[in-house]
């Protein structure tokens, strides 16, 4: 994941900061997906912003995790691989 700092909205001088939340699931399991489904509700129903990064198979991407300068990380972690 790359290091970037939270952003304001293009255009915006004011209001709320983008916020940055990294999504780990496995896309090809059906609870993941109805998981990364429900939070999509979610972003739309809220009038906050949101910079929302994917990693279909984050096993691969764990390596740099700790250095990532998101907002939240949003898991599925019940898979011992």
């Amino acid at each position: 994941m790359t290091k970037s700092p939270t952003t304001r909205r293009p255009g915006r001088t004011s209001g709320p900061a983008v916020l940055r939340v990294a999504l780990l699931f496995h896309a090809s399991k059906v609870y993941d997906r109805e998981i990364l489904i429900g939070i999509g509700d979610y972003v739309k129903q809220t009038r906050v912003a949101w910079d929302l990064f994917l990693e279909e198979d984050f096993r691969f991407r764990l390596d740099g995790i700790h250095e990532w300068e998101g907002d939240g990380i949003i898991a599925d972690y019940d898979d011992p691989a």
